[in-house]
């Protein structure tokens, strides 16, 4: 439609039923009530939310462009092209989680490509405040682009991270032309989403760099933690590719900024300043490496280091060759203890994708740890 020669998009949302249409009503709400608080040119504008009878419509700008996922199935598109539109992607998902909001529903499908190159994220539908969310015991969302905690198949609490791992999915989609995983049956996607690796991209398309392959694989990590922490960390990769490329052929490791916006991870830097408190912890595992009852916690003002300290012990111990549980808790997380049950199941993931003769070793050292007479 237009108005004063601007032409505009007009959203009515029409079910089959009225109990159909209360559901969309309320969804498309959600989708107006979001993005009226928003303002990124990558983020399609809305202008006006209201009803007419039964039926609600949304106003917005109109979008002279197709949806991403008929531009991945025409064409293999180069990386500088896919770095290009995601560095755009990532940007305005960046400005939607600063206001304390996940999409909850990124694909290819919900993103806009003009004519000129610009990308445009649109469909906030299932978009919910962090504050909101929780651990999530049932699927929402797209099943091809779904992360395992979004599938209920992680008991880990839904937040940013969630939308980071979808954004890799659709990373994965548009370098090889296929989403990680595929099976007609949704259940067996959303379980190759928790528990198998996908296949490497670099290797599916010799094309794409080793650099954007590891970016990619670090967004598909299963447990939360492993993933990149904001979008704006991601954005600092995506700028660097070449660079991460090249710190891989020499060195063969991918030297990648996951941490979050205000302590990005820097692999090859030295920790400094705290050398005390890491004596103290690296004694604290020697000690425990010897039965005895430990327990070290880290207490600091945001943004003095703890988890930059924190990784340097797990460095560490890793390098001991220790077995590592991490986990995160929630204030609105309603499962009591579940941190202890999330550490664990990721530990599990983990050791099944190891080779067998790893795993079988693995397995073999977990169950020495368990007390004798403990039931299976």
């Amino acid at each position: 439609m237009r108005r004063a020669q601007v032409d505009f998009a007009l959203k009515v949302i029409r079910p089959e039923n009225n109990e159909l249409q209360i559901k969309a009503n309320a969804l498309a709400f959600t989708e107006g009530a979001t993005l009226v608080r928003l303002r990124h040119p990558n983020l399609v504008q809305v202008h006006e939310v209201g009803k007419i009878g039964t039926e609600t419509y949304i106003l917005m700008d109109f979008i002279n462009g197709r949806p991403f996922s008929e531009v991945i199935e025409s064409e293999q598109l180069t990386e500088t092209k896919i770095i290009s539109i995601f560095k755009q992607i990532v940007a305005a998902l960046a400005q939607v989680h600063d206001h304390g909001i996940v999409h909850r529903d990124l694909k290819p499908a919900n993103v806009l490509v003009d004519e000129r190159g610009r990308a445009v994220l649109i469909d906030f539908g299932l978009a919910s405040e962090v504050s909101k969310l929780g651990v999530s015991n049932e699927f929402v969302g797209s099943y091809l682009f779904c992360s395992p905690e979004q599938c209920g198949l992680l008991q880990r609490t839904v937040d940013i991270r969630s939308d980071l791992y979808a954004l890799g999915a659709m990373l994965y989609a548009a370098a090889t032309q296929s989403p990680p995983f595929v099976d007609e049956d949704a259940g067996i996607v959303m379980h190759q989403h928790a528990t198998k690796k996908p296949s490497d991209v670099h290797t599916i398309n010799p094309y794409i760099s080793v650099g954007l392959s590891a970016i990619i694989s670090c967004l598909l990590a299963k447990d939360p933690d492993d993933r990149y922490q904001s979008c704006r960390a991601l954005l600092l990769d995506l700028e660097r590719v070449e660079a991460i490329t090249n710190s891989i052929s020499s060195e063969g490791l991918a030297k990648l900024r996951i941490g979050s916006s205000e302590d990005i991870d820097n692999s090859d830097t030295v920790l400094v300043g705290r050398e005390l408190e890491l004596n103290d912890l690296k004694a604290t595992y020697s000690r425990a490496k010897e039965h005895k009852k430990e327990v070290a916690l880290l207490v600091g003002e945001p943004g003095s280091g703890k988890s930059r300290l924190a990784r340097e012990i797990l460095s560490f111990g890793a390098k001991q060759g220790a077995l590592i549980l991490k986990g995160k808790c929630s204030e609105s997380d309603p499962i009591p203890f579940s941190v202890f049950r999330a550490s664990l199941e990721a530990l599990m993931i983990d050791v099944a994708r190891q080779p067998e003769e790893q795993r079988l070793e693995t397995e073999r050292v977990i169950c020495s740890c368990i007390p004798e007479g403990t039931e299976n």
